[in-house]
């Protein structure tokens, strides 16, 4: 049976429900591979913090620490946007795209248009990422940096 036929196939409502990976048939094939190819318990939570800031208030969004590297609606790198702005939980946009997206209004809120994002997001919680953006910057230049002097030293084994 082709994989279109099993589309075909599928009950009207099939996708109504939220998606579960652990009950797809190859979770357990994965889960396993990991498993025996790890010292790590997959069966054990883990939460990791990382306190960038080393103040010890667990806040993620200090200078520096960048949730999304291009801006969720127009798609533009951060690195390139006018007057990036982030909400409540760190996603940084372009304000007047994102102004758009809630409706234009001052008071509008939204559903966040990145993809498994839940979380609303308040024109009143939006701050301005100019800080974030910035350090962004700064990295990819350092990162270049880096690749550069790389690949001259590769240059010179030769």
């Amino acid at each position: 049976q082709s994989d279109l036929d099993a589309i075909a196939n599928l009950p009207k409502d099939f996708g109504i429900e939220a998606f579960h990976h652990e009950q797809h048939p190859r979770w357990k094939e994965f889960e396993n591979a990991i498993r025996h190819s790890t010292d790590v318990d997959v069966d054990e939570d883990v939460d990791l913090e990382v306190d960038v800031e080393g103040d010890g208030d667990g806040d993620a969004h200090g200078a520096g620490v960048v949730i999304n590297s291009r801006c969720p609606i127009t798609g533009k790198s951060i690195a390139d946007l006018s007057d990036p702005v982030m909400d409540a939980k760190g996603y940084i946009y372009e304000r007047a795209a994102l102004v758009k997206y809630l409706g234009g209004r001052s008071r509008s809120s939204g559903k966040c248009p990145v993809a498994g994002a839940t979380h609303t997001i308040k024109m009143g919680d939006i701050t301005s990422a100019e800080a974030q953006v910035r350090s962004f910057r700064r990295n990819q230049r350092k990162d270049l940096s880096r690749q550069r002097r790389e690949r001259d030293k590769r240059v010179q084994d030769l």
